[in-house]
C-alpha cells in the first residue's frame, strides 16, 4: 500500500549522518510501540534535530528495564539502609536480583530476543532489521558499568564468570526463541508460516556466481531449513560447568522441530509441540545452572 502512495518515499539504508540530517527535514517523527520500547536513543536523535516530541525518554530503556520497577526502591536504594536489605527484601520491594548469571542473562531476553507483540519477524527483517543473535558477552561488554565489574566478576564465579555468563544467555536466547516459535505457532490470526524461523538463505542467495550458494534442505529437495543461528553455541557440544548438556539430547529434541519447518506451510500444531517440548528442556537446564 505504501509504495504506491506518492507521498511516502523510502529512504533505505541510512549512515549516521544521513539520519541526523533526515530528521532535520522532518515535521514529525512516528516511531511503533515495538520499537519505542527498546529505540529511547530515537527520541535523543529527533529531539537533538529540534524535533518537538510528545515521547518520554524515560519510558524507553532505563534503569526499571533491568531492575524492576523502581516504585518501592528509588527513594531508598542509594541510601546507607539499603545496603543492609537483603536480597529478600529488596525483591519484595519490586527489585530484581541481578547477581546471579542466569537471572541477569535472562532479563535481556524480552528486547534482545523478542517476546509476544515484539518480535523481530520477517517483515521487519526485509525492511532492513538486522535478525537478532543474542550474545550476552557482547552486550554485557557494552553495558555502562554503574558497579565495580571486578568485584562482581569475583564473586561470580571469577575466572568463569565469563563462561557462566555465555552459557546463561545462550540457554535463556535459545530457550526464549522457541517459546516465540511455539506461541506463534499456536496463534491463530499470526501470519503463518513466519519465515524468519527458516533459513534465510532457503530462499535468498547473492547473485553473484561467487557468492554464497542457498542452503538447501538436502533431505527433501526444494524445502527450507529451520534457522539454527540462535541455537548454534548449543549444538556446538561445549558442557557448562553446574548444569552439563547431553550433547546428542539437544540435536534429537530439535530434530522433530527442523522436519515440521522443513515444508513451506509447516502444521501448527506440530510446530508447537515441538518447540514448546524443546523449550521446557532447556528451562530445566537454566534451572539447574542458577543453582
Amino acid at each position: 500500500l505504501a509504495a504506491g502512495d506518492a507521498r511516502i518515499t523510502f529512504t533505505g539504508k541510512l549512515t549516521r549522518d544521513e539520519v541526523g540530517a533526515l530528521l532535520c527535514s522532518a515535521d514529525v517523527l512516528l516511531m511503533p510501540s515495538l520499537l519505542y520500547e527498546t529505540h529511547s536513543l530515537s527520541v535523543d536523535e529527533a529531539l537533538a534535530a529540534g524535533r518537538t516530541s510528545t515521547f518520554r525518554i524515560e519510558d524507553g530503556v532505563s534503569c526499571e528495564a533491568c531492575h524492576g520497577p523502581a516504585e518501592h526502591w528509588l527513594a531508598e536504594h542509594f541510601r546507607p539502609a539499603w545496603k543492609k536489605r537483603s536480597a529478600a527484601e529488596r525483591a519484595a520491594l519490586g527489585m530484581t536480583d541481578l547477581r546471579s548469571p542466569v537471572v541477569r542473562a535472562a532479563t535481556c531476553i524480552p528486547c534482545h530476543v523478542g517476546h509476544p507483540g515484539a518480535e523481530v519477524d520477517h517483515d521487519l527483517i526485509a525492511a532492513g532489521h538486522p535478525w537478532l543473535r543474542f550474545d550476552v558477552l557482547a552486550h554485557h561488554g557494552r553495558l555502562h558499568k554503574h558497579w565495580n565489574s571486578a568485584q562482581d566478576a569475583l564473586a561470580r564465579g571469577g575466572a568463569d564468570f565469563a563462561r557462566n555468563m555465555r552459557w546463561a544467555g545462550d540457554l535463556a536466547a535459545a530457550e526464549a526463541a522457541l517459546r516465540l516459535i511455539a506461541r506463534r505457532a499456536e496463534a491463530a490470526p499470526a501470519v503463518w508460516p513466519e519465515f524468519a524461523y527458516q533459513d534465510c538463505r532457503s530462499c535468498h542467495h547473492e547473485l553473484s556466481p561467487d557468492g554464497p550458494k542457498p542452503r538447501r534442505n538436502l533431505e527433501r529437495l526444494g524445502g527450507p531449513r529451520m534457522n539454527l543461528a540462535q541455537f548454534g553455541p548449543l549444538l556446538s557440544g561445549a558442557d557448562h560447568p553446574s548444569a552439563p548438556l547431553d550433547a546428542a539430547q539437544l540435536p534429537l529434541l530439535l530434530g522433530p522441530l527442523q522436519q515440521s519447518l522443513a515444508v513451506w506451510r509447516p502444521e501448527r500444531a506440530a510446530v508447537a509441540a515441538h518447540a514448546r517440548k524443546a523449550a521446557d528442556w532447556l528451562a530445566e537446564r537454566r534451572a539447574q545452572a542458577s543453582h
